[in-house]
């Protein structure tokens, strides 16, 4: 509805100078346009009086400029329906329609669309130059007009719209070519008011303007290239020289189909001293805009160009000391780009292994961890590395001796036995009181003894409990003499 009413205002102001053309006319308008009137200024009550009615405090909304503009001039129309039959106020009040004019003070609500600073300030000044001018317009075309019994020439004037647009335009830039002058004691007065208030407003606002873009640098402005048959890239995040240095060299490579193709950097801060030397580098000033921005605003994505990229990088610093918080920042970062664009592919850094759910979860279409790359790095590096998985699959478990072992043979000869026919290892002997022996080789096993076994099962406990005759008779070569003719006779 405000926008509605803001598109009234400006109606009216057309209205305005369209019936006032050739000369100021307060006589009676057409049937047509005073229906026309009749329905805009319903409308602006209407607007007027919920405006005022939903306001926080009534009495600073009403004291505020833009309201009582809007109360000066929709005034003068309800006076008139309260005084049809005065024909002396009606002269009045239809004077008093100089001030529909005005309603183009109400262009400045405009200014909520501005997206910058610059666009804000510049379109206050362009607002108050052009208010200036249809405003005092309108006023001087009033005051100068000629009653029934003036004298035109003397002291009063018919002035044409644009003639009086001229005259003002004159005035407020200090050249006076004198073809146009006020008549009348109040025209005089309306100019001195006019150069008054714009020696006043224009150097203020010039100023506020001037002081915005001396603060603008290189990195504020927008990524304007077309959109070629191969589109930008997009960086943020923590871009660091080093790591900047070298993407650049491999993705920007001669050798590579993407050679062409232009990076954008949006960083919150000014690149450093190292970050300029690679911007400046001649390989890549023509190919890398660095912009200052946050990835997390829409405004500064919108600069960017973030929704007509090709690819998006979010990188970081790969030496931080807090792997989770910079992870975080990633998954933000990577969250406000999915929430600007769902189309462009997001490649994303992160430290940890731990991270890159919540990482994929926002919304990456890649993910590089550093901690995966680290791992397996050292991983493929490690040239034992089927000997040390193997070793991995090994656990220590005990086993008790069988009865008909004791003392038969010692642990160097059931070690053989075990390996070769179970590849298990024995790696010590405890009686159960808390002594435990380092392969003690020449030990003669007792049944009270209890072994350590190195294996990948815990089936090897079973498998020496099932050790047979048979089974040592596969090894008596290797068995010492006593020992063997021991089992032999115990057997007969």
């Amino acid at each position: 509805m405000q926008r509605d009413a803001d598109a009234c205002r400006l109606l009216v102001t057309v209205v305005y100078f369209t019936q006032n053309w050739q000369e100021f006319s307060p006589n009676l308008e057409s049937s047509e346009l005073l229906m026309l009137q009749w329905v805009i200024g319903v409308f602006f009550s209407l607007d007027y009086v919920m405006r005022m009615y939903a306001a926080d405090s009534r009495r600073m909304f009403f004291l505020s400029p833009l309201a009582l503009v809007d109360f000066v001039t929709i005034l003068p129309q309800w006076l008139e329906v309260l005084f049809e039959a005065n024909e002396e106020f009606r002269s009045k009040a239809s004077a008093m329609k100089t001030l529909r004019a005005l309603r183009f003070l109400r262009a400045y609500r405009l200014l909520v669309f501005s997206k910058s600073a610059k666009g804000r300030q510049g379109g206050v000044l362009f607002l108050t130059v052009m208010s200036i001018i249809i405003c005092s317009a309108g006023v001087i075309q009033a005051v100068e007009s000629c009653s029934p019994g003036d004298i035109e020439g003397k002291t009063c004037q018919t002035l044409e719209i644009y003639n009086a647009c001229y005259f003002v335009v004159i005035t407020i830039a200090t050249l006076g070519y004198g073809d146009i002058a006020p008549k009348s004691r109040n025209g005089k007065v309306c100019v001195i008011f006019l150069i008054f208030s714009t020696g006043i407003l224009l150097p203020l606002q010039i100023s506020r303007y001037s002081d915005i873009l001396s603060r603008e640098t290189e990195y504020d402005k927008s990524f304007t290239a077309k959109k070629e048959k191969n589109p930008h890239i997009l960086i943020c995040g923590e871009v660091n020289s080093s790591p900047l240095d070298f993407f650049l060299r491999q993705f920007l490579h001669p050798n590579n189909m993407n050679w062409k193709d232009k990076v954008v950097i949006l960083c919150p801060g000014l690149p450093s001293h190292n970050l300029k030397r690679i911007l400046l580098n001649s390989a890549y000033e023509q190919r890398v805009v660095y912009l200052q921005g946050s990835a997390m605003l829409d405004s500064d994505l919108k600069r960017a160009g973030a929704a007509n990229a090709r690819l998006c990088f979010v990188m970081l610093n790969k030496l931080s000391a807090d792997g989770d918080r910079s992870d975080t920042a990633s998954n933000l970062l990577t969250i406000s780009l999915r929430h600007h664009t769902k189309r462009v592919p997001l490649f994303v850094q992160v430290l940890k292994t731990d991270n890159i759910r919540h990482v994929h979860l926002s919304g990456a279409s890649n993910i590089v961890c550093v901690d995966q790359l680290k791992m397996g790095m050292l991983a493929k590096s490690t040239l034992w590395i089927s000997e040390f998985l193997h070793g991995c699959a090994h656990d220590i478990y005990e086993a008790r001796i069988p009865s008909f072992l004791h003392d038969l043979i010692n642990v160097s000869t059931l070690t053989f036995i075990m390996y070769c026919e179970y590849d298990i290892l024995l790696l010590g002997v405890t009686d159960n009181l808390d002594e435990f022996r380092l392969f003690p080789s020449k030990l003669r096993l007792k049944k009270s003894h209890t072994i350590i076994i190195l294996s990948k099962t815990p089936d090897c406990s079973r498998w020496l409990e099932g050790l047979t005759l048979t089974t040592l008779l596969k090894y008596f070569m290797t068995m010492h003499f006593a020992c063997l003719t021991c089992v032999v006779g115990t057997s007969t």
